[in-house]
């Protein structure tokens, strides 16, 4: 089977351009939010550090330091320049209710419904906050996903939280409401931070 110039020109340029893709991966750029400190270590393919620090004096090549076999740590930052960490444990913990969730889906929009009506039923001021990660600009979404599931060990939307304790996804609030404890549950928080 023959391939015309064209079609072999595109299968190359879409090759280099993969390979160059691949390896910008591996550059580390500020502009983006990775933050690695300020030492410059060697790294493997594992992304293990190598034990080596670079002491940006070329004359003095002999002065390399030891330092230990542990892993670099990079902390993507989010569009804000917040730590992921930081930005959820603060919606957490400045909530009476704090729901992480998605635009969509039935879980998400009965979650929403339920607790907005509980908010306005129990005529306290209750501070709920329902956070659409998937409407977040460029990848905080992902980000705050993947710190919630470090937190939860939760994957799925709606992730709950009333007076900073993690109750679940919809089913758990539905399971709650049905009990009737879950009315308790935002009330004691609501009042047990106001004594």
């Amino acid at each position: 089977m023959r391939t015309s110039p064209f079609t072999s020109s595109l299968l190359i340029f879409l090759g280099g351009s993969i390979l160059l893709l691949s390896s910008l991966i591996f550059i580390i750029d500020p502009a983006l939010g990775i933050d690695v400190g300020d030492d410059i270590r060697s790294t493997s393919s594992t992304g293990r550090s190598t034990g080596i620090v670079s002491d940006d004096d070329d004359d003095d090549d002999d002065n390399l330091e030891s330092v230990s076999e542990e892993p670099i740590t990079i902390q993507q930052k989010m569009s804000t320049g917040e730590i992921p960490k930081d930005f959820v444990r603060h919606k957490i913990d400045s909530h009476d209710v704090m729901v992480f969730a998605r635009s969509y889906g039935p879980h998400n929009r009965q979650a929403k419904e339920l607790l907005e009506r509980l908010s306005k039923t129990l005529a306290l001021n209750v501070k709920v906050e329902f956070l659409d990660v998937d409407l977040l600009p460029g990848w905080d979404g992902s980000l705050i996903m993947t710190e919630l599931e470090e937190i939860t060990d939760q994957w799925s939307f709606p992730n709950i939280f009333i007076g900073k304790e993690h109750v679940g996804g919809n089913n758990e609030l539905d399971q709650l409401h049905a009990l009737g404890e879950l009315e308790d549950m935002i009330i004691n928080n609501v009042v047990g931070q106001e004594l």
